[in-house]
Formats: structure tokens, C-alpha cells, sequence
């Protein structure tokens, strides 16, 4: 009886073991890092053609002194064309607020929703001459073994900026990314603004990103986009979650009745 186990176990450890790695999987050097994600970015500008998806915003502000929080759910079809300059012009079709449909001829409000430059991809802008950056090691990101990075912008060195409530901030971030250890893909990217208005808290951004097929390719796309910010005082706290879905080719050419331009 304990021979016939003892061959069983074998059996058993025989058809496990492999399954395992005998080692961890090495984690590259920086620069053989930043070479290849440098490459993916450039591939990504230079094959992604115009396209457009699925946009659905949820926002919630909350307020300490007793006012009822709001809310709002923004649907739109949200394209993106090559700009001469460069870079994406972001253009959303409102498809409705709150559930109400939107008629082709009611006028559009401005501000629907803060979640703007959503494909100026937030790793190149952040992993620049302008940045700080080190490997911190191995996690697990979306059931998968990613390598974590973390940056922040170098000081003095505030030619990027972003906009918040209408006025143009220097881009001084910190943050982390989390890339896919066998194509050097973005996973997952978090950043904290901190050049922000003086009574308010950093802004912190955290994208999730997606391989998905526009025209036949694959594109590592964003498939969800947090955003919170708050004011220093506590009187009141902003949260918008995005979602990004059915990606596809679109064609410029076609006219379409468009909310406010965003160029990235």
C-alpha cells in the first residue's frame, strides 16, 4: 500500500511540476524597459487609425453641509481623429443624460464630463525625459504578472499641461504604471496631479487598459478611466468612472453634429 502511494505521488508531482516556474521570471533593466515600451508607443501613433467607441461617464459629487450629493450618467459615442500636429481631436456625439435621449438638434452643454484627453496615452506623457522613474518590482494586475514602475515628474520641468475647470495647470504628477511582463503593454496607469488649484487635493487619475482589434490590429486601449478629486476643506468630493467599449474604425469624412472639440 505505501509503494502504491508512493507511485501515485510521483504521478502526481510528475504532471504538476511543470505547470510551475522551477524560478521567477527576471525582471528586465530599466533601460531595456523604457526602450521597449518606447516602441510599443511608437507603433501605437503611428498604425492607430481614427476611430470611435462607446463612452458612458458616472459622476457623483458629494457635499459636507447637508446638500443632497448629485449625480449624473453621460452617454456619448466618443471618436478620435489624427490631428496634423500630431496626437488625437476627441469628439463626442451626446447620446443621452440620465437616460433622457438627446435630439439631433438640442443644443449640447459644455462641461458634461471632466474625463478629457482620454487617449493621450498617460505612460508616454509620463515616462519622458521630464520624469523620474524606477522599476519597484513584480505584482499581480488583472490576474496577471505585470512589472510596477513608479515616476514623477523632474522639477523644474513643467512644459506639459493639463486642464482643470477651465485654466491650463503644469503637469507635475507622481504615479505608477504596471506593464504586462511579455509585451511591455500598458495594464493598468496611476497618476496623482499635484499642480493643482491651492484649495483643492491632488487629482488622481487610474486607467485600465485592454487589448482590443480596430480594422483587423491590436491596440492596448482604455476600457475604464477613474478620476477623483476633492477640496482641502472637505465640503465636497468629485468621482467620475468611465467606461470604454465597442471600439472600431471611423470614418472623418461622415458628418456628425459633435459636442465640444478637446485636442490633445
Amino acid at each position: 500500500m505505501a509503494t502504491l502511494l508512493r507511485v501515485m505521488l510521483g504521478f502526481i508531482l510528475f504532471f504538476l511540476l511543470p505547470l510551475s516556474p522551477a524560478y521567477p521570471q527576471s525582471i528586465p533593466s530599466l533601460d531595456d524597459v523604457l526602450k521597449r515600451v518606447g516602441d510599443n508607443m511608437q507603433v501605437f501613433k503611428d498604425t492607430l487609425p481614427n476611430f470611435e467607441c462607446r463612452e458612458t461617464v458616472r459622476q457623483r459629487m458629494t457635499y459636507k453641509k447637508g446638500q443632497l450629493p448629485t449625480n449624473r450618467t453621460v452617454e456619448s459615442i466618443l471618436r478620435a481623429s489624427k490631428s496634423p500636429q500630431g496626437g488625437f481631436t476627441e469628439q463626442r456625439e451626446y447620446k443621452s443624460i440620465d437616460g433622457k435621449q438627446l435630439s439631433k438638434d438640442e443644443k449640447v452643454p459644455e462641461g458634461l464630463t471632466n474625463v478629457v484627453g482620454v487617449f493621450a496615452n498617460l505612460l508616454f506623457l509620463s515616462l519622458s525625459s521630464n520624469s523620474e522613474i524606477k522599476i519597484t518590482g513584480l505584482e499581480t494586475i488583472q490576474n496577471r504578472q505585470a512589472l510596477a514602475l513608479k515616476f514623477s515628474t523632474i522639477k523644474g520641468q513643467n512644459e506639459r499641461t493639463i486642464p482643470i475647470a477651465g485654466k491650463l495647470y503644469s503637469a507635475k504628477t507622481i504615479g505608477k504604471a504596471w506593464l504586462d511582463l511579455d509585451s511591455m503593454q500598458v495594464i493598468r496607469c496611476e497618476m496623482k496631479q499635484l499642480d493643482v488649484p491651492a484649495k483643492w487635493n491632488p487629482g488622481i487619475v487610474t486607467v485600465d487598459y485592454a487589448m482590443v482589434v480596430i480594422a483587423g490590429t491590436e491596440f492596448w486601449m482604455p476600457k475604464s478611466i477613474k478620476y477623483l478629486q476633492s477640496d482641502k476643506k472637505g465640503d465636497w468630493n468629485y468621482e467620475s468612472y468611465g467606461e470604454y467599449i465597442d471600439y472600431r474604425k471611423f470614418d472623418v469624412s461622415t458628418s456628425i453634429k459633435y459636442g465640444p472639440t478637446v485636442q490633445q
